[in-house]
């Protein structure tokens, strides 16, 4: 995930349900906060840095993904989201 200017990318970011995975995130231009609501998921997106997780999703379903880190003027618009999918066997 890369975050800058009011957005992330990418917009939805598809994950699937029950099965680890790992996040990576960054910014391209200001500190930025990645906080995904109704989870532990808490991190800062730093310029020139790399920040990485793993979590596992439990249930399927869209959560949204929030900036809580004020980012600028157009910050209360860093709103995108999380799709957790079952995988077809």
């Amino acid at each position: 995930m890369v975050a800058q200017a009011f957005q992330f990318q990418p917009a939805v970011l598809k994950v699937p349900a029950g099965q680890p995975v790992t996040i990576h995130v960054t910014s391209a231009d200001v500190l930025h906060g990645y906080y995904v609501e109704g989870t532990n998921i808490n991190a800062t997106a730093i310029p020139g840095q790399v920040t990485s997780f793993t979590t596992t999703f439990r249930r399927p379903g869209t959560l949204n993904l929030i900036c809580n880190e004020y980012c600028g003027t157009g910050h209360h618009n860093m709103i995108n989201s999380v799709k957790v999918e079952v995988q077809e066997p």
